[in-house]
């Protein structure tokens, strides 16, 4: 990795997609399954004590000016906990993989197979992740500013359809249902931004707002998080939660305007395949790092990153068979 200077800004906004890259594939459909028109409190509940984790992991500035990698490569103990951690990022990509190429292959591409879809995927995220940590940050700037005017467009087009009485009662389910919503919440928000950290503090143009730029970038995740879930129940119904794997895509399927501008569906999706491959290219990153650290490797080999992603991929299909 070549030292460069970028800003905590974008720091900020690679952690506003790291934060929300597992929410509407996998987790909003579990939480709107589990407590229905009371997620938007079990979302609350896991960012408040998500917020608080994170605060204080930050606090304690452990990684000072070298990523999580080097540091911890200096004592045996920190060599097992970066081997935990290539183990929970390799689960994680091959979890968020599967479930997004099964996506895509189902709604936008019906006639190209999910490992076609993978190993197209990989290609480009490969190309990424050799340009290096700085084009990364400088890329995920621009989708931010995508995904944020596309999320405004699809606020406003539908507040037509929304019935904020669909939020009542609230509390209509219990505590545990709720709880356990949360726990979802907090993990899977949270346990993404760990790869943000093979980014070394010293490479932070503005170190000083650096702890800030993550904590804002989660609480953004947040609130982007927090309007899909109340827009999917103001929108939606029991039925359609339950009975569909993306109820947050499905509740606008059929929704037009005009008459002839519909599947706005397709196009609502964009910003969670940005923040998807976002999470992949640094996934990507780490890894690389990490066996770079491990066998001494000074420069990024296309083959090493080949048989990482190659590995994701197996991981990917191999889950594909057992769920």
């Amino acid at each position: 990795m070549k030292k460069i200077k970028i800003s905590s800004y974008g720091i900020m906004m690679l952690t506003f997609f790291l934060s929300t890259c597992f929410f509407n594939p996998f987790i909003s459909s579990i939480i709107l399954k589990k407590s229905y028109n009371d997620s938007w409190i079990s979302i609350i509940i896991g960012f408040i004590i998500g917020f608080i984790i994170l605060k204080l992991f930050l606090k304690l500035n452990l990684f000072k000016d070298k990523n999580i990698i080097d540091t911890n490569n200096k004592n045996i103990f920190g060599k097992l906990f970066n081997f935990i951690l290539i183990f929970i990022i390799i689960i994680l990509s091959s979890t968020i993989l599967i479930k997004t190429t099964t996506f895509i292959s189902n709604n936008y591409l019906n006639s190209m197979s999910v490992i076609l879809i993978s190993i197209i995927s990989f290609m480009v995220i490969i190309y990424a992740t050799i340009k290096g940590i700085e084009p990364i940050v400088r890329t995920s700037q621009i989708l931010f500013c995508i995904s944020i005017i596309i999320s405004l467009i699809y606020i406003i087009m539908l507040i037509y359809y929304m019935d904020i009485t669909n939020i009542l009662p609230i509390l209509n389910h219990s505590i545990k249902d709720i709880i356990i919503s949360s726990i979802y919440y907090l993990i899977f928000s949270l346990l993404p931004i760990l790869v943000i950290l093979v980014i070394p503090r010293n490479y932070i143009r503005d170190i000083k707002n650096y702890n800030r730029s993550i904590t804002l970038g989660y609480f953004i995740g947040f609130i982007y998080n927090i309007i899909l879930v109340l827009s999917t129940i103001f929108i939606g119904n029991d039925f359609v939660i339950k009975s569909f794997d993306y109820p947050t895509y499905f509740v606008i399927n059929d929704i037009r305007y005009f008459n002839f501008i519909e599947r706005l569906d397709n196009f609502f999706t964009i910003p969670h395949i940005f923040s998807i491959f976002m999470f992949l290219i640094t996934s990507l990153l780490f890894i690389n790092e990490f066996i770079k650290n491990l066998f001494k490797i000074k420069k990024d080999n296309i083959y090493v990153l080949s048989i990482i992603s190659l590995i994701i991929i197996i991981i990917s299909l191999t889950f594909r068979l057992i769920i």
